[in-house]
């Protein structure tokens, strides 16, 4: 995959759900509920677009991309990145 750039806003255009939900997380977060998930999601940074899930030692962080419509996300435990991928 080549280089990405991670928005800094929410484009209306390219992500209506997610500028509706109120946020990444917030939209996240509704998508784990709907799930019945037991994770929640929250956003630890203010300065773009974020989500993070904690679940125990392992977390999620999600991001969104800004010239498509496409969510970057990663996952780690104990401090190790142990994945990545595109959506």
């Amino acid at each position: 995959m080549t280089y990405q750039e991670l928005a800094k806003q929410v484009d209306d255009k390219l992500y209506p759900d997610v500028k509706g939900a109120g946020g990444l997380a917030n939209a996240l977060g509704k998508a784990l509920a709907e799930i019945g998930s037991p994770l929640a999601a929250a956003a630890t940074v203010d300065f773009i677009p974020f989500a993070r899930v904690e679940g125990g030692s392992r977390f999620c962080q999600m991001y969104i991309v800004a010239h498509e419509r496409l969510f970057s996300f990663d996952f780690w435990t104990m401090g190790v990145a142990y994945g990545k991928g595109w959506c």
